[in-house]
């Protein structure tokens, strides 16, 4: 009798290596996916900015049979212990039937554990052909953590910009200013002033904000 076995198709059944994923794409939708496969991860420590900062790397391979759709970069995959992971590049592999997503997983002092929407300024015309303005989402649920920049300061009276926040997202790209900050959770509104993408913190984006009066 032949044995039909190959380490790569039967091997991580055997070691019990498949995961439950959920998945988070950049437009807010959310997809659960099965028998996902974790391969080598490789850990830096990124040395300290306003908060401290490590970055994993890890290889996600996810069949294509659930994801007829090349998963777009910035997806964020959160692994069946809770952890998120952001994709930065995607790949084919084990001859078409998988995704190879490698992923980063930034563990930023506090945790990227704030979720907010990015805001962009559209005009538009209204009923009698006029011009307006308005603040539409062009990026939802997007990982965040939110510090307060006087925090960090010396002891003594809070500067006048004392309201203003470092907000440090896991997503990297170039967004266009004017743009706003929006978390869900609160209903606040935040006026982005300025962006930095910043070499301490890898794959992530600093905001410097303040709240729209």
């Amino acid at each position: 009798m032949t044995l039909a076995w190959t380490p790569e198709g039967d091997l991580p059944q055997r070691a019990d290596l498949r995961e439950t994923v959920m998945l988070t794409f950049p437009q807010g939708r959310l997809q659960t996916v099965t028998g996902a496969l974790r391969r080598a991860a490789r850990r830096r420590q990124q040395p300290e900015s306003n908060g401290r900062a490590g970055v994993d790397q890890v290889v996600w391979h996810l069949p294509q049979s659930q994801l007829p759709q090349r998963p777009p970069l910035g997806l964020m995959l959160t692994s069946a212990d809770g952890e998120n992971w952001i994709a930065v590049a995607v790949a084919t592999a084990a001859g078409g039937s998988r995704w190879q997503v490698t992923a980063r997983s930034v563990a930023v002092e506090g945790l990227l554990a704030d979720r907010v929407h990015l805001l962009a300024a559209v005009v538009d015309k209204d009923a009698h052909g006029a011009q307006t303005a308005a603040w539409r989402i062009v990026e939802a649920n997007v990982p965040a953590r939110i510090q307060p920049l006087w925090a960090k300061e010396a002891q003594g009276e809070p500067p006048p910009q004392a309201s203003r926040c470092r907000v440090i997202l896991g997503r990297q790209r170039a967004w266009p200013l004017p743009l706003r900050v929006h978390q869900p959770h609160t209903g606040r509104t935040l006026r982005v002033l300025e962006i930095t993408h910043e070499e301490s913190l890898d794959q992530l984006v600093a905001m410097i904000v303040e709240p729209v009066s």
